[in-house]
């Protein structure tokens, strides 16, 4: 097949190339939803600074610009495979394009972000909780997309004890990250992740809870083409931008409720 734009074949992803990464590409309305749980903890009367360590095609700098847009916003995307480097210099306001985050994370300084926001590397989301903690301002939150039995296992529960969430927001149906194209194993269509996902969060100088006792809840089920996606994230805007927020901030949140 001919190599197409971004790491593309023929319109559907290299998935060899996304595999040796250990990288997949988010539906827009799933970091839509993840960003909207976290809004009401964004300052109204600063500048508001955004990293995304893993920004892959960008959608989460897209997102970022609509959700917190009326904000005083500055974002900035890490993204380790250069052919992304097109997405991300459109989509940050900063773009670091070649190199990982554990690599550029030295040379950020600490306490500079007031929202981490990502989709990390599947195999790299205990070294991207690490990393991130230290680079969160005074209040600053860290959101990551990982998957709901996070905790459970030795490892995972190790983890979290060093490094206590703050929530978990179940995402609820599954989710297309694979997008157009076949399965080179099954010769069939990718199909959604079987898997169950979560949004965890951790809040900077939050109040203290009990070990382990983070709180919990189900966000609601988006719809199905929400969850999955055609034309590559980041490349494409499908779902627009936001209202403007309402003084209650109930305007902003029914898209979620949907």
């Amino acid at each position: 097949m001919s190599q197409g734009a971004f790491g593309f074949e023929d319109g559907a992803p290299d998935h060899e190339r996304l595999r040796a990464h250990d990288a997949d590409f988010t539906p827009q309305g799933i970091v839509r939803q993840g960003l909207l749980a976290v809004e009401g903890h964004s300052p109204a009367d600063k500048l508001f600074r955004y990293l995304d360590p893993s920004s892959g095609s960008g959608v989460f700098g897209l997102e970022a610009r609509h959700v917190f847009g009326h904000l005083d916003l500055h974002t900035t995307g890490i993204e380790i495979r250069t052919e992304e480097g097109p997405c991300v210099s459109k989509n940050y306001d900063r773009a670091i394009v070649g190199a990982g985050f554990a690599e550029v994370a030295p040379d950020l300084e600490p306490g500079s972000f007031d929202l981490i926001g990502t989709n990390p590397p599947f195999t790299l989301f205990p070294d991207f909780l690490r990393v991130s903690i230290p680079l969160l301002s005074e209040s600053g939150v860290l959101m990551m997309l990982g998957l709901s039995t996070w905790g459970q296992s030795a490892e995972g529960a190790e983890l979290f004890d060093e490094y206590p969430p703050n929530y978990q927001l179940r995402v609820t149906g599954r989710i297309g990250f694979r997008g157009p194209g076949v399965n080179p194993k099954t010769k069939k269509p990718w199909g959604s992740d079987q898997r169950d996902y979560s949004w965890w969060v951790w809040q900077k100088n939050a109040p203290d809870r009990d070990e382990g006792d983070w709180i919990s809840r189900n966000l609601p089920t988006l719809p199905t083409a929400h969850r999955t996606w055609r034309e590559k994230p980041g490349t494409v805007d499908v779902l627009g931008p936001l209202p403007p927020p309402a003084e209650s901030g109930t305007q902003r949140r029914a898209w979620v409720e949907r």
